[in-house]
């Protein structure tokens, strides 16, 4: 049985070893995924409580991670969001809908904590059952040269984009 929760601190070298693993057999991974976790732990973005760790029979299956960044709107003060990065799921657990079901978690966890908007870099087609869009419809342009294609939003709050346009780094 699956089962959803926040991470504590007591998980984070389990957590490291999952990520690397789990990236390791993923057909887009850069090698440092784990690195990055440990990046955003120490960033003033990491929220804790948007951490989740998936157990199946008490063995971690998944992890998702929401981050609070900010983007740069055409006019007035840079706007807070989050990044959804990474999303994993363990090689023997994929295609059960592990992904999905932490995706659904992770925001509506977001949306309770009030947060209004999300980035994520991935898969258009994934991430489109949850309502993510490609940035550009929203105006907004990415900082680091990744294809605008998988630069993805996704408002949380009805609205959360409208008018701002701008400019965005997620990396």
């Amino acid at each position: 049985m699956l089962h959803i929760r926040s991470e504590k601190q007591e998980d984070f070298d389990a957590i490291h070893a999952f990520v690397q693993e789990a990236f390791a057999t993923s057909s887009v991974s850069d090698g440092k995924e784990q690195d990055f976790v440990r990046q955003l732990r120490r960033s003033k973005g990491y929220i804790p409580g948007i951490a989740l760790v998936a157990e199946n029979n008490g063995q971690i299956a998944g992890f998702i991670m929401l981050s609070q960044i900010f983007f740069n709107p055409e006019k007035g003060e840079p706007q807070p969001a989050l990044l959804l990065a990474p999303l994993c799921v363990h090689a023997a657990c994929r295609g059960r809908k592990f992904g999905s079901m932490l995706t659904r978690a992770a925001l509506n966890k977001a949306r309770t904590l009030g947060h209004k908007r999300v980035f994520v870099v991935g898969d258009p087609a994934f991430y489109a059952r949850f309502g993510f869009r490609a940035a550009e419809e929203f105006s907004i342009e990415n900082t680091n040269g990744i294809p605008t294609r998988y630069l993805l939003a996704l408002e949380l709050a009805e609205g959360a984009f409208e008018g701002l346009g701008g400019t965005v780094s997620v990396l």
